[in-house]
């Protein structure tokens, strides 16, 4: 590639929540099926075309009118797909199934149970502390003791935020 060509960055996606869809290239994609969904201009010239040719292939004759919601029928069916559109997921049926696809799972409970350790470590801590302080012994020594504590509560608790950290990030 010379310095004058510049790569063309891809287009951004924006889902439109309301109707499902998102744009791509320049077209309407349907969020459930992955197909382009028609141009309402494109389908009224469509339908307009249609009328103008069943128009001009009937002005010559008499139509009985019994037979109108026939041609009309007709026009809706060669207009529509003869499949109904099924409902469009809701967006938090999009987000679990997509959670599930990546396997967020495991991590959210393994992060759950890290939470629970590093609460655990400090509940205990200070209950020894507490413990610590009801000794008969000097201040100096009570003290010491529970620096001691403190200092092992924090080492465990910094491994487990710096395993908490790294399953954040996976997530």
């Amino acid at each position: 590639m010379n310095p004058q060509q510049q790569p063309t960055p891809p287009a951004p996606t924006t889902i439109d929540t309301a109707s499902q869809t998102y744009k791509r290239d320049g077209k309407t994609i349907d969020v459930k099926t992955g197909q382009p969904v028609p141009d309402p201009r494109t389908f009224a010239e469509q339908a307009n075309t249609e009328a103008a040719a069943i128009y001009e292939e009937t002005r010559e004759q008499d139509i009985d009118l019994r037979e109108s919601s026939k041609i009309i029928r007709t026009l809706a069916e060669n207009l529509s797909s003869k499949e109904a559109p099924a409902a469009p997921p809701s967006l938090a049926d999009m987000f679990r199934t997509e959670r599930e696809k990546l396997g967020l799972e495991p991590l959210d409970g393994r992060l759950a149970e890290i939470d629970s350790e590093i609460e655990r470590v400090r509940v205990g801590a200070f209950g020894e502390a507490d413990k610590a302080s009801e000794r008969f012994a000097s201040r100096n020594s009570i003290g010491q003791e529970q620096n001691k504590i403190a200092r092992d509560a924090d080492r465990a608790i910094a491994l487990l935020q710096v395993e908490r950290s790294a399953l954040a990030r996976q997530i």
